[in-house]
């Protein structure tokens, strides 16, 4: 999952939602969001990545939630750890927000750069965490909209900053999904005086730099709405994508009275 924007307590109906596109290689399979294997008492909704096994983006219904992203660095070690066993930790083992955070800093080292979006919902209460191997300390979210893509929360980005614009708007309107797919597929390319330099040259720093990204290799491989209103309803949609980039499939889950 590589752009992230999480409305929290910004839409008077909905109290979070969170946007989010995964960019990845079109080679690593990936399965689709789907119910997961209940071996525990925890119901997990997630997509996942058939190389190492995690995912980028679950809910549960237990009324967690939670999100990861890499952060883009040049010196890329092979790491003991997948960065995409964290959502799984978060939703699936029964640790405080306090516990998670310190088991992330206890293993810190052993992931490569990592963003990670963590928190919960009961009795119409939202809470998120910020924690990054990249940064400390751990940040307890204040209602705002923020953006993430690959370097710290509300690095201002591009893309984070055009996202936050179109987004806006949205807060102040009924909520219609298909205006905030359409902020997630926004093509646009940023102009070179814009773009960020991490070492990645400027070719890629353009292909990069757009909200929705197209190329042969390379691209958005899914767009992922997950909201939670005011009744406690979470419902999480997702539309995957391949390489031409057609809309391949939609799932749709909704999980009733999370409390």
């Amino acid at each position: 999952m590589c752009l992230v924007f999480i409305a929290l307590k910004q839409h008077p109906n909905y109290p979070l939602i969170i946007a989010a596109n995964r960019d990845e290689f079109y080679r690593r399979a990936a399965s689709l969001l789907h119910p997961w294997p209940n071996n525990t008492p925890t119901q997990l909704y997630a997509g996942q990545d058939q190389e190492a096994g995690g995912t980028w983006l679950a809910t549960a219904d237990n009324g967690r939630f939670a999100v990861v992203t890499n952060y883009r660095e040049m010196d890329i070690k092979t790491a003991e750890l997948s960065r995409g066993d964290i959502p799984v930790l978060w939703l699936k083992e029964e640790l405080s927000a306090q516990q998670f955070s310190d088991r992330l800093a206890a293993d810190s080292s052993r992931y490569s750069g990592f963003n990670c979006l963590f928190g919960e919902y009961h009795d119409s209460e939202v809470s998120i965490h910020y924690a990054s191997n990249r940064t400390d300390p751990v940040l307890n979210l204040e209602p705002g909209l923020y953006g993430l893509s690959n370097a710290v929360i509300d690095t201002p980005w591009p893309k984070v900053r055009q996202g936050k614009h179109r987004i806006q708007p949205l807060l102040a309107e009924p909520f219609q999904p298909e205006q905030w797919f359409d902020v997630m597929a926004d093509a646009t390319q940023a102009d070179d005086m814009e773009l960020p330099d991490t070492g990645i040259g400027l070719d890629t720093e353009r292909l990069l730099s757009s909200t929705f990204i197209k190329s042969e290799h390379y691209g958005t491989r899914c767009s992922t709405l997950l909201t939670m209103d005011t009744t406690g309803r979470c419902r999480i949609i997702e539309r995957s994508f391949d390489h031409t980039p057609a809309i391949t499939t939609t799932h749709q889950f909704n999980l009733t009275g999370i409390r």
